[in-house]
């Protein structure tokens, strides 16, 4: 039959260990709260690997695009061709979309995981949600990111992959 808290901690403190008043209130203050550091690492593994498969995706979409203006140009029946540098100069630019969803949320949620106390990991967790906040904002209000997953030439799901794990997380914050 499983101990109850306080008869755990009347038998460690028998067998002559001091325990901190506090100790065992925080471990159940840090579940109640919903953030382990468990979850916290599911959260920097989330986001982590939301931010490689948009890579993934963009340089799907930049080559396939580049292909496409390549097929242009070498067909001979056409008389106006793309300049190669400066179509690449402007697919570019669909990276910006990982400058917006950047690794702040990453980094917040390594602070919190490396903090000392829980008031420490209690306020990480706090601003890691405020950007989670910050970047379901950008993920529903960005143009660009809009016309993305509609570009004509590769299949690609940005913007529901970012919205799915945004929520995913959001939930867990």
């Amino acid at each position: 039959m499983p101990l109850t808290l306080d008869e755990a901690k009347s038998l460690i403190t028998a067998l002559g260990v001091n325990i901190p008043e506090d100790a065992l209130s925080k471990k159940a203050e840090t579940e109640n709260l919903g953030f382990s550091l468990v979850q916290l690492q599911k959260s920097r593994l989330t986001w982590d690997g939301l931010r490689k498969n948009i890579q993934s995706q963009l340089q799907s979409l930049e080559k396939s695009i580049m292909d496409a203006v390549r097929a242009h140009n070498s067909d001979e029946t056409i008389e106006d061709g793309f300049e190669e540098g400066a179509v690449g100069a402007g697919i570019k630019q669909l990276y910006t979309v990982l400058d917006k969803l950047d690794e702040r949320l990453i980094d917040k949620l390594d602070e919190a995981l490396n903090a000392k106390t829980f008031t420490d990991r209690q306020s990480r967790h706090a601003e890691a949600a405020g950007i989670v906040k910050e970047y379901q904002a950008f993920v529903n209000g960005d143009a660009l990111l809009a016309q993305i997953d509609k570009n004509g030439f590769t299949s690609t799901n940005i913007r529901a992959a970012a919205t799915t794990a945004l929520g995913e997380l959001a939930a867990k914050f």
